[in-house]
């Protein structure tokens, strides 16, 4: 049986890099003896320490920590390095369990998405939602992008991927074809500071390019109209899919959400507090 290694058997019989060895021999940790070729050679005292270094390694334990604990290893060090190391296991094992919620949520989002059905006004009644908003208008999708990172980090997991939601309040602007206004970027949730009132909403999904959304939003209040209802501004653009799932624009899917009420119940258009 062997009782020195070189370099090389050493990093294939640990699975570590010949880099990760040398440096490992520069903090101390290891101390390989040197051969008549000046060859680095590896004894049983260095086994047992890989070995230590591998387990510690797995634990996600900094180089730095595992030689102070090589150097002053007792049975008590030993004691509280594996309760801490216990502690910190299910803490990461919480943190995976939720983020298994989390990705299952928002597969659910994109799941739903392209299932939704598409040009056809309908009511909703919804209960209020609290958000986070930036007050900022925009005009371009570049502008948007930017505004929605910076409201997701309000958020409780700060991903744009399957989170429908993020949108934007927009009034239709008075001009000779149907035109929006976007006065600012918000962010659902239930956490926020400000709410969304609850009510009687009119509903419509779209797929495709934002420049249908004043299209349809002007088709929406022509629908609240006939019906005898106001429209409370602004319109919500919510977003259930866009760049950040698809570089294809035709599968972008946008629902558009706005408050109504019987004209006869409406003494003044007071609806959503101001952006």
């Amino acid at each position: 049986m062997k009782n020195t290694y070189t370099i090389g058997e050493i990093a294939k019989l640990f699975h570590v890099g010949t880099d990760s060895l040398r440096y490992y021999e520069k903090l101390g940790i290891l101390t390989p003896q040197r051969g008549e070729n000046g060859y680095r050679l590896y004894g049983a005292d260095d086994i047992w320490r890989l070995n230590i270094i591998r387990d510690l390694r797995e634990l996600d334990m900094p180089v730095d920590a595992i030689g102070d604990y090589i150097q002053n290893r007792d049975l008590a060090s030993t004691v509280r390095l594996l309760t801490d190391e216990i502690r910190l296991a299910e803490e990461k094992q919480r943190r995976l369990r939720l983020l298994r919620e989390n990705l299952s949520e928002r597969l659910q989002i994109v799941l739903q998405a392209g299932q939704l059905p598409a040009d056809s006004i309908m009511e909703k009644t919804l209960a209020g939602r609290r958000y986070w908003a930036i007050p900022e208008g925009y005009r371009s999708d570049d502008e948007m992008n930017l505004l929605m990172q910076r409201l997701v980090r309000r958020g409780a997991d700060g991903r744009l991927i399957g989170n429908n939601c993020i949108g934007s309040f927009f009034e239709l602007a008075e001009t000779s074809e149907p035109a929006s206004r976007y006065t600012c970027a918000f962010l659902i949730s239930k956490n926020g500071p400000r709410e969304i009132p609850g009510g009687r909403y009119l509903s419509l999904v779209y797929r495709g390019g934002y420049h249908q959304s004043p299209l349809w939003a002007e088709k929406m209040t022509v629908f609240a109209e006939a019906r005898g209802l106001a429209v409370v501004p602004p319109f919500l653009e919510l977003l259930w899919a866009d760049i950040h799932e698809t570089a294809r624009e035709e599968e972008f899917v946008t629902e558009l959400q706005i408050l109504v009420r019987d004209k006869r119940d409406l003494p003044d258009q007071t609806g959503l507090p101001p952006a």
